[in-house]
């Protein structure tokens, strides 16, 4: 690479710091950048001041490819498939780079000496974790109950009636009282409960799934499973691991003292103190507690099929029939994508490819209209939709408005998936000449950047969009919009949507809250970097005031490595102790034995009230990473450390080129 092209080399302004230990002494950091050039190349560069040696694969893939750079070496790699490329050294993922849709060119690579391609790489420290700080891709959505269920957020002792289409993650709790039932989806796999059943979403990331079940019936169905990936379902008598896609029941009895597994399909391994068992395919166990506090396993006959067995059964061809137009064109990571095509129909448009339009909507419907926000960490506001179908088109990839119809566009099929809380941008809602105290957003267009109003890093800014839009030639100057005041987004006018502040943070159904604004006046209120609005105990709550459940249980975990209880009180035991959260002495009906855990326990989150106070500091902003470090320790929160999306006047060139170039879609017809 000459020095022209290396002169066009971007840098984005993240720079980890760190170093790997190496015995009892530290090695110098390891300065690796990493980025997409162009066709099927990326570009790896080693700017520190020793050699490295490193391994590159695809994502899902579990062939790596190695690579050795000398020092300041750079090296082009070559990637056919579609999905994200991974670097890995030492063992350890220290990126994800998204693979662009760039054409390199007829000379493109052919002379070296010749000016290359402009490339976007990221400066990264190989010793550190990549983007450890990012949200996660996915969440659970509630994707469908019966009976009652109800639903106790991360960091609250107050329960709520559970809401369809709910976005659910790490330290949610649902509990299903006698004769309800529920189930999560995941894209990749489902999570039912039954009657007189509590579950706890322990740790939701990108590579683990953690619950704690201390009574009832559980049934796991997991479609696909990624190299990497972890499973575990923990017990009063033992955690569970999940090995290989396939079924799964899992049935503890109410004093928690016999835990029923069936592998019906798949392989799963057993842990507890002093055990580890593998179990295959076809085999039930019986899990009690020994002497000692071990773990006993015995052979025993499988349980009758009963009505909720039949259930699960029938909503797992709903999701897996092989009879559906939508998975032709969305990614099958996506949570609720069997449910569009009952609700809607495909066509194929010229501008955007492949469009679902729904087909059951009332007069005047406009998208992110008819539903609440709702305050779920570490997102902040989160968008849940009335309309049944509503998890797909709301968190993933973009509206567009043709020939008066509203259509979502959903982004490439392949490669990770990854969740928004509502794709949406948000304007002034004091700017409409209608007086204060109003919040207003529209939805964002197919070629409309997202731009996340909480905590995040800039390869999760670039993934977060490469993931939900199409036909974007560039993601990396897509994202930097530097004047989002003036940017042309493509609903403003036409889809905003003004209600009371004390609705919108109240979490109270917005239909009904709508304010009128003259159509001359919906352009003149100024975009908004995120909403300004403080949750109320209502918004973080997840829905109606609901009464204490009587299947709900007290959790205390026992760790298998050390054979110790770990109390779920988070005032009780020694300090830095790891709980299941969230802990609530206020809901229980019965206190059986600890349940058994493999995987470490997130600390439980805060009280919704300290950090209530401290968001009022910076309204519609959830908390930093430090900040919550700061409130843990009994510090005050501090002030915030990201940057927001600038408003200043753009330069004429800016007015000139109001959005990145746009590649031309695949206009594959659907159906």
């Amino acid at each position: 690479m000459n020095n022209t092209s290396r002169a066009r080399l971007v840098a984005f302004a993240l720079m980890v710091t760190a170093s790997a230990a190496l015995g009892a002494q530290q090695a110098p950091a390891v300065q690796l950048a990493f980025g997409y050039e162009c066709g099927d190349r990326f570009l790896i560069k080693n700017d520190g001041s020793q050699p490295v040696s490193l391994e590159w694969k695809t994502v899902g893939s579990q062939d790596r490819s190695q690579l050795h750079l000398n020092a300041k070496e750079s090296r082009e790699i070559a990637s056919a498939a579609n999905d994200e490329v991974e670097l890995w050294v030492n063992g350890k993922l220290v990126a994800t780079e998204p693979k662009g849709n760039k054409p390199c060119g007829a000379n493109a690579g052919a002379n070296p000496s010749s000016a290359g391609p402009t490339v976007v790489v990221r400066p990264l420290d190989a010793q550190a974790s990549s983007g450890s700080d990012d949200p996660p891709s996915r969440v659970a959505r509630l994707s469908s109950m019966q009976g009652g269920v109800s639903f106790q957020s991360s960091g609250s002792n107050e329960w709520a009636v559970a809401t369809l289409n709910s976005s659910i993650t790490t330290g949610d709790r649902l509990v299903a009282d006698d004769g309800g039932r529920a189930e999560l989806e995941i894209g990749s796999l489902a999570i039912r409960f039954g009657s007189s059943t509590d579950v706890t979403v322990t740790s939701l990331t990108d590579g683990l799934l953690q619950l704690g079940v201390p009574a009832g019936t559980l049934r796991l169905s997991v479609y696909r499973m990624n190299p990497g990936d972890t499973i575990e379902v923990d017990t009063p008598n033992g955690a569970v691991g999940v090995l290989a896609p396939g079924n799964y029941r899992i049935e503890t009895n109410t004093a928690g003292t016999q835990t029923i597994v069936s592998v019906e399909r798949g392989r799963i391994d057993i842990s507890g103190p002093n055990v580890s068992q593998v179990i295959e395919a076809g085999r039930t166990v019986r899990l009690t507690a020994g002497d000692g506090g071990g773990v006993q396993i015995a052979n025993v006959p499988p349980p009758g099929p009963d009505g909720f067995d039949s259930w699960s059964s029938f909503r797992d061809g709903a999701l897996t029939s092989t009879v559906s137009a939508s998975d032709a064109y969305v990614n099958p990571d996506i949570p609720g994508v069997r449910d569009l095509d009952a609700n809607g129909r495909w066509e194929a448009d010229v501008a955007v490819g492949p469009i679902w339009y729904p087909t059951v909507v009332v007069a005047g419907w406009v998208p992110y209209r008819y539903g609440h926000w709702s305050w779920v960490e570490p997102w902040g506001w989160v968008w849940i939709a009335d309309e049944p179908w509503g998890f797909a088109p709301f968190h993933y990839g973009r509206w567009a408005f043709v020939r008066n119809r509203w259509g979502w566009v959903p982004g490439p099929r392949g490669g990770r998936a990854y969740y928004s809380p509502a794709l949406v941008a948000f304007a002034d809602g004091g700017g409409f000449g209608i007086g204060i105290g109003f919040s207003a957003w529209f939805p964002l267009g197919p070629h409309d950047p997202f731009l996340p109003w909480y905590h995040h890093g800039d390869r999760y800014l670039r993934a977060v969009n490469g993931a939900n839009v199409r036909g974007v030639s560039d993601i990396g100057v897509f994202v930097h919009v530097r004047d989002v005041e003036h940017y042309h987004y493509a609903h403003r006018t036409v889809a905003m949507t003004v209600v009371p502040t004390k609705a919108f943070a109240a979490g109270r159904p917005i239909a009904h809250e709508v304010v009128k604004v003259a159509p001359e006046r919906i352009g003149t209120a100024r975009i908004a970097p995120h909403p300004g609005v403080v949750p109320t105990r209502e918004a973080a709550v997840g829905g109606a005031p609901a009464p204490r459940p009587q299947a709900a249980v007290e959790r205390n975990v026992v760790d298998p490595g050390l054979g110790r209880r770990m109390p779920a009180d988070p005032n009780a035991g020694p300090p830095g102790q790891r709980r299941l959260q969230p802990p609530t002495r206020t809901s229980v009906t019965q206190v059986p034995r600890p349940l058994v855990i493999r995987n470490p326990i997130p600390p439980a989150t805060l009280p919704f009230e300290t950090r209530q106070k401290a968001i009022a500091g910076h309204p519609g902003r959830p908390l930093e990473p430090q900040q919550i470090q700061n409130l843990r320790a009994g510090k005050p929160a501090g002030p915030q450390r990201d940057p927001q999306a600038a408003q200043r006047q753009p330069d004429r060139k800016q007015q000139d080129q109001k959005r990145p170039e746009q590649k031309k879609p695949d206009n594959k017809k659907p159906g």
